[in-house]
């Protein structure tokens, strides 16, 4: 099964699969890009270290969701989440 969206826990929100590296998901938890997201997905500053292709270094969440929006990672509303479904663009 093919993924388009990587739920960002504690959020509401989620990104898309393609700006997520899945060499740097296996080197940061040891697993796929797809079990993570089976599993709950990942936390902002989780996703945003695996989109920057670098090792996972604590951040702010408000900090990590403005970085991977300026990305170009179209976060948006996860669907199985009450949360609003509106998509946050880039400025």
């Amino acid at each position: 099964m093919t993924r388009e969206w990587m739920p960002l826990m504690g959020t509401g929100l989620a990104v898309r699969f393609e700006i997520l590296d899945e060499n740097q998901a296996f080197q940061n938890h040891g697993q796929s890009l797809d079990l993570l997201a089976k599993r709950g997905g990942l936390a902002p500053d989780e996703a945003l270290a695996i989109a920057k292709r670098r090792k996972y270094e604590r951040e702010p969440v408000i900090q990590a969701l403005q970085a991977l929006a300026l990305m170009g990672s179209n976060v948006q509303g996860d669907r199985r989440c009450a949360a609003s479904s509106r998509s946050v663009q880039r400025p």
